[in-house]
């Protein structure tokens, strides 16, 4: 086989199991990478490769106990048609008729409580991915210590940027994700849309300066700001987020509250970070994996954007009669931004510098274990909190 029919195998599988059709297939391979093949020939090069969407299914006991795990966690809030997705994302190969019945036997409550739920949506048009970026602060888990920001493009819906933190309202914090995101792609959005909050100020100034040409003009608006109910694109996704995944982790801090764990000090709050922090951050990057991967179907009303899958509408507008508008960058701009050191940027360290060792130290001496889990995040908080406050305490 020669290396090109190799690389074309490679590139075709890779969009199979991204769970794209075989239209899709066809369309992506001519758009993104200059390959023309028909469906018909495309259903040859599938039975070669082996590629089956209904043969060499997941065992049913294998997709059971995966289903069965994730419903412990935030996996709880899902939707049969989110689950699916989760359990393509972890590598099972299922049908959504299997996760439904599935889900139907493990948690029917849940099931029945999402049915025949409705969004009533407002008229908005794009002209193209990177016209213009949704960028707000989700304040929900915000009184545990756990602040998350995120910004979305307002065509493909494509998620660009979601960070769980130890704040959401440093502006340097959130300059960090922004100049991230615009490195990575290389540029930034035309247009940025923010309510009026001040940790979105440095961005709002980047956002400007970026735009500058050499002779510091910006041609035509490049920053939006106004209040929070109408950045509607941002606001929505908070909806979903908050059913599909975020409130999980306020029931599990609530109960902390209900049973006296948690008081809202500085303690509490960086014991929280400490030990959530970093899976609540894993589950976002899943939840966003998902998001950018998943189809959205044609609005009821025929009034909403194109449906497609975010990632696929992000990459090739082409297919959806529409155009790219991202704002080249000047690299030394980018430079003069690092040099200014006006960003603040994730470590390592998810919690107060003092209380991070102090809890190392702990875990040391009493042979307590990390997780990689909700559960047993939960377990080592609930073992952390009271070595801390008798540490504490006889330091005092």
């Amino acid at each position: 086989m020669s290396e090109e029919q190799e690389i074309v195998d490679q590139c075709i599988t890779n969009l199979f199991n991204q769970g794209l059709t075989q239209a899709e297939i066809a369309m992506c391979l001519a758009v993104r990478h200059n390959i023309h093949i028909s469906v018909r020939h495309l259903r040859r090069l599938f039975a070669r490769l082996r590629l089956y969407r209904r043969r060499g299914l997941t065992e049913p006991d294998v997709m059971v106990n995966y289903i069965a795990e994730q419903l412990r966690g935030p996996g709880r809030l899902h939707g049969y048609r989110m689950m699916s997705e989760r359990c393509r994302s972890a590598g099972l190969r299922v049908t959504r008729n299997q996760v439904y019945e599935v889900l139907c036997f493990l948690d029917p409550d849940g099931l029945q409580q999402r049915r025949g739920r409705r969004l009533r949506r407002r008229h908005y048009s794009v002209p193209g991915p990177n016209f213009i970026w949704h960028m707000d602060s989700y304040d929900k888990l915000t009184p545990f210590g756990i602040g998350v920001n995120g910004c979305i493009d307002g065509f493909s819906r494509r998620i660009i940027w979601m960070h769980a933190n130890f704040t959401n309202s440093k502006p340097e914090v959130i300059a960090a994700y922004f100049i991230d995101a615009v490195t990575e792609l290389g540029g930034c959005p035309k247009i940025i849309r923010s309510d009026f909050g001040t940790e979105n100020v440095h961005v709002n100034r980047l956002q400007c300066f970026l735009r500058e040409d050499e002779n510091g003009t910006v041609h035509g608006p490049c920053v939006l700001q106004g209040r929070s109910t109408s950045n509607q694109r941002i606001e929505s996704w908070w909806g979903q987020y908050r059913r599909q995944n975020a409130d999980y982790w306020r029931d599990v801090f609530q109960e902390f509250q209900s049973v006296g764990d948690f008081t809202g000090d500085m303690i509490d709050k960086g014991l929280i970070q400490f030990c959530f922090l970093n899976i609540i951050q894993k589950e976002i990057d899943t939840v966003r994996r998902m998001r950018n991967t998943h189809r959205i179907r044609p609005s009821g009303n025929g009034r909403d954007l194109y449906p497609g899958r975010p990632f696929l509408m992000y990459d090739t507008p082409e297919l959806y009669q529409a155009r790219d508008y991202l704002q080249p960058v000047d690299y030394d701009k980018l430079d003069i931004i690092l040099e200014e050191e006006i960003c603040l940027w994730k470590t390592d360290i998810v919690c107060d510098p003092d209380l991070h060792e102090l809890c190392l130290l702990l875990m040391g001496e009493h042979h307590l274990e990390a997780s990689h889990n909700a559960a047993g995040a939960t377990r080592l908080y609930r073992q952390l909190r009271p070595l801390i406050r008798a540490h504490l305490s006889e330091s005092e």
